[in-house]
């Protein structure tokens, strides 16, 4: 058990920490984050009936071979450099303030409390579950997976939707109508990411609302965080309007992230895969797309790697250095329909992508850190009983060259005319129809 207690300065530059042992100590604290080691300072070890000694520091590491059950140590954080500040509300990744045991006691000390003391007339808030006297409780995974939270002045809000409870932090700077729009908004997103299994794919969210530019009219960028839970951040435009927020797909994309788990973001293309074919899938089930539209981008897209060198796999690794983000997002979302497809055939529509990624979070909600490709792919195997996804990793992803849709598409009963999607009698539009809920 670990027992923490943060106590904010009233400007947001620093944060006193204390961590308590009531057991055994962790061998050691070290950096959640690589900068943190030059944010903290006066590591200090608390004994009863003793004077506070100094703790030896070295680059992101705090030796605690000396302490014992019972003993704390105090440390300060720098927070001047750190997070991002927006007006008097400052988002930080935990990791900046939260140091930790090494990785391989990370399970020893799953149990974890934190208790937070935000400046006066300020709040903090977290992603992860909360006692109702206040005191934070994630698990071990707010050691092994990025987690991001807000002090200070801002705005709150809660509501429930799809089975799930969604608290939203709406920072100064964004436009004063969107914390309005908030709560339709989301719910209308949870709701249709809802629709793989009747249910939000986690319990709890935290959605962080930031400023976008002033004349955009919808979500600049959005991205998930799951270290003690799942948060979701977007930067929303000035102009943005509850229609356009409601028909957009980024919020639809960011939330069905949630069905499966952290993936290595050298893997991007799973992930981002996933999450790019269900925001056209789900928000034509929604009816906030069109078919012919979402079909379409699905084309396109997959044409974006038709000229790509190399494997998927190894374009997805160097996808920051190369800027090929289009490319591996689309190039993912086509294996996510080729398995799709091959689990509907091979199983007479008993199985589906749905039906995998529900099963595969069940199985892995619990998990506390990031899993590569090669794990994921396995266990969709395995909950489905099938090879499919090996079978198609083999062959579109560790392989040249990227997914081609040009025989699915004709299967399907698709075919491009021009700039139009026509849909043609097949032996497989049934499964087009079902993965569309046409009717």
């Amino acid at each position: 058990m670990l027992e923490y207690e943060v106590v904010w300065q009233a400007d947001l530059a620093a944060a006193n920490v204390r961590v308590c042992f009531p057991g055994s100590p962790p061998d050691a604290l070290v950096a959640g984050v690589t900068a943190a080691r030059t944010w903290l300072t006066q590591p200090r070890l608390q004994r009863p009936g003793q004077r506070e000694r100094h703790l030896v520091l070295t680059p992101g590491w705090i030796d605690l071979s000396d302490a014992l059950a019972g003993d704390c140590v105090r440390y300060h954080v720098d927070l001047a450099r750190a997070g991002r500040r927006y007006g008097d509300a400052l988002v930080v990744r935990a990791g900046v303030w939260l140091w930790r045991p090494p990785r391989r006691q990370w399970q020893v000390f799953s149990g974890v409390r934190i208790r937070v003391q935000p400046p006066r007339g300020g709040r903090f808030i977290a992603a992860w579950p909360r006692d109702s006297d206040g005191v934070y409780r994630p698990d071990a995974s707010v050691f092994g997976l990025r987690s991001r939270t807000v002090v200070g002045v801002f705005e709150e809000q809660s509501f429930e939707a799809a089975g799930a409870r969604f608290a939203v932090a709406t920072v100064p700077g964004v436009a004063d109508h969107i914390a309005g729009l908030a709560v339709p908004w989301l719910s209308h997103a949870a709701r249709s990411v809802a629709a793989v299994d009747a249910r939000f794919p986690v319990e709890r969210a935290l959605v962080i609302l930031l400023p976008g530019m002033a004349g955009s009219g919808g979500i600049d960028f959005g991205f998930v965080t799951r270290g003690g839970g799942a948060a979701i951040s977007f930067h929303v435009g000035g102009a943005a309007t509850l229609r356009r927020l409601t028909k957009e797909w980024t919020s639809v994309h960011e939330f069905s992230h949630l069905w499966l788990p952290f993936v290595d973001r050298r893997d991007a293309w799973l992930s981002e895969g996933f999450a790019t074919y269900y925001q056209e899938v789900l928000r034509v089930r929604a009816g906030d797309h069109s078919v012919r539209a979402a079909w379409s981008r699905m084309w396109t897209g997959a044409r974006f790697g038709a000229d790509a060198r190399g494997s998927l796999a190894r374009g997805s690794e160097r996808m920051y250095e190369e800027y090929s983000f289009r490319r591996v997002y689309w190039a993912g979302a086509a294996f996510a329909l080729l398995a799709d497809m091959e689990l509907r055939r091979r199983t007479e529509g008993q199985q589906s992508l749905d039906t995998a990624v529900v099963a595969l979070n069940q199985q892995q909600r619990a998990a506390t850190r990031g899993m590569r490709a090669t794990e994921v792919v396995a266990a969709l195997d395995r909950v489905t009983g099938t090879d499919v996804f090996s079978v198609l990793a083999r062959r579109w992803v560790w392989r040249s060259p990227y997914p081609s849709l040009e025989r699915a598409f004709l299967d399907l009963g698709l075919r491009l005319e021009g700039d139009r999607i026509v849909m043609f009698p097949a032996k497989q539009a049934w499964i087009r129809q079902a993965i569309m809920h046409e009717r």
